[in-house]
C-alpha cells in the first residue's frame, strides 16, 4: 500500500508511454497517480483523476474508466458530499455490471461503505454480502468491512465473523497487499467496538507499521492515525495513543477529509473517557460536541446518534474502576438511545 510511491511512478510511466505514442498503456498506469488523494493531498488527486478521465474516454479503456469513476466518487466522500458520492458509486456500479467488468466487486464495497456513512445499515450489509469476495490484491477489505459494520452496530454476528474470518493481516517487514492493510484497519475498529481490547492491542505493531506507508485515510475514509491511536490505547500506552489521535485530527483538518474529521474526534474522546485522567471528561465532552455537529452537518445519522448518546445528560458517566459505564438508574434511557443509534433503517430526505 505504498500509494505515494505508486502515484509518483505512475506519473513518470504515463509520461513515457504518451511520448512513445502508446496511449492505451498510458491510461493503464496514469490513473494510479490519483492514489495521492489518500496521502493528504485529496485535491491534487481529484485533479489528476479528472485529467486522466478525458484520455481514458478517448481511448475507450472501460476498466480504467470504471476505477476512475469509483475514485472520483471517493473524492466526493472525502469532501463530505455523501449524496453525490452515493449517486456516483451507483453509476459506476451500473457501468461495471453492464460491461461485466472483473473489478465490479469493488463497487459493492464502496456502495456498502457509503450506505454505512449515510446511516443505512441494512443497505450497507446487503452490499458487503452481495457476492463472494474474489481473491485479488484487495481481498479482505470486503469481509472485514462487514465485520466492522456488525461490530460498530452491536450486532452479535460480529463475534462469529471474527472467529471465522478468512482475511489475513500484513506480514511485518515486507510489502503487503492493500487488502491486508485495509482489513487490519477494519479489524482494529471492529475489535475496539466490541470491547475486545487484548486482541486489538495485539495488532498495534502492525498499525504502527501501517503509518509508514504514508497513507492518511483508508478506502473506508477512516483516519489511519486514529486506527493506531485505538490500538495504542488498547495496550494502555496513553501517551502514544493521545499523540496519534491529535495527529489524526490535524491531518483530517488540514487535508481536509471532512468525513474523517468527526471520526477522529469521536475516537479521541472515547480514548479520554477510557483513560479517565484529570480533565479528560471535560475534554471528551468538547470533542464529542464537535463531532456531533460535524456528523449532523454531513448527514451521518448513525454516527450522530451514537455520539449524542454519549453526551446526553440523561446518560451520565459513572466511574467504575478505570472505565466509564452508564449509571444504572438511566439504563432504560441509555438502551433506548443506543438502539436508536444502531437501528437499521433507510435514510430519506
Amino acid at each position: 500500500m505504498q500509494y505515494e510511491r505508486a502515484a509518483e511512478s505512475a506519473i513518470r510511466c504515463s509520461a513515457a508511454y504518451r511520448e512513445a505514442g502508446d496511449l492505451w498503456l498510458a491510461t493503464e498506469v496514469a490513473f494510479r497517480a490519483g492514489l495521492i488523494a489518500f496521502c493528504g493531498r485529496p485535491e491534487e488527486g481529484a485533479k489528476r483523476l479528472a485529467d486522466d478521465l478525458q484520455l481514458v474516454q478517448r481511448v475507450g479503456n472501460d476498466n480504467v474508466y470504471f476505477v476512475i469513476k469509483l475514485r472520483i466518487a471517493g473524492g466526493h466522500t472525502s469532501r463530505g458530499a455523501l449524496r453525490e458520492a452515493e449517486r456516483e458509486f451507483e453509476e459506476a456500479w451500473n457501468f461495471g455490471e453492464a460491461h461485466q467488468l472483473a473489478l465490479v466487486f469493488l463497487a459493492d464495497v464502496f456502495r456498502g461503505t457509503i450506505a454505512f456513512l449515510r446511516g443505512n445499515l441494512s443497505e450497507a450489509e446487503r452490499w458487503f454480502r452481495f457476492r463472494e469476495e474474489p481473491r485479488t490484491f484487495l481481498f479482505g477489505w470486503k469481509e472485514s468491512s462487514l465485520f466492522a459494520l456488525w461490530a460498530e452496530a452491536g450486532d452479535d454476528r460480529a463475534a462469529n465473523a471474527w472467529s471465522e474470518r478468512r482475511w489475513i493481516f500484513p506480514v511485518s517487514g515486507q510489502p503487503n497487499s492493500a487488502g491486508a492493510w485495509l482489513a487490519l484497519e477494519r479489524s482494529v475498529v471492529g475489535l475496539a467496538s466490541m470491547g475486545r481490547k487484548e486482541e486489538a492491542a495485539a495488532l498495534r505493531p502492525l498499525t504502527e507499521e501501517m503509518l509508514l506507508t504514508g497513507v492518511w485515510v483508508s478506502n473506508s475514509r477512516f483516519p489511519l492515525r486514529t486506527t493506531a491511536g485505538i490500538a495504542a490505547a488498547c495496550t494502555g500506552d496513553w501517551a502514544a495513543a493521545e499523540e496519534h489521535h491529535r495527529t489524526a485530527i490535524h491531518q483530517m483538518d488540514t487535508a481536509p477529509y471532512r468525513t474523517g474529521q468527526p471520526m477522529a474526534r469521536e475516537w479521541y474522546a472515547r480514548m479520554l473517557l477510557d483513560r479517565n485522567a484529570a480533565g479528560d471528561l471535560a475534554k471528551a465532552k468538547e470533542l464529542l460536541k464537535e463531532a456531533l455537529s460535524m456528523y449532523e452537518t454531513l448527514e451521518m445519522p448513525f454516527h450522530a446518534n451514537r455520539t449524542s448518546a454519549r453526551l446526553s445528560p440523561k446518560f451520565p458517566l459513572a466511574k467504575r474502576g478505570n472505565r466509564h459505564t452508564p449509571n444504572e438508574l438511566d439504563e432504560e434511557e441509555g438502551v433506548r438511545r443506543w438502539e436508536q443509534s444502531v437501528s437499521i433503517y433507510p435514510i430519506r430526505f
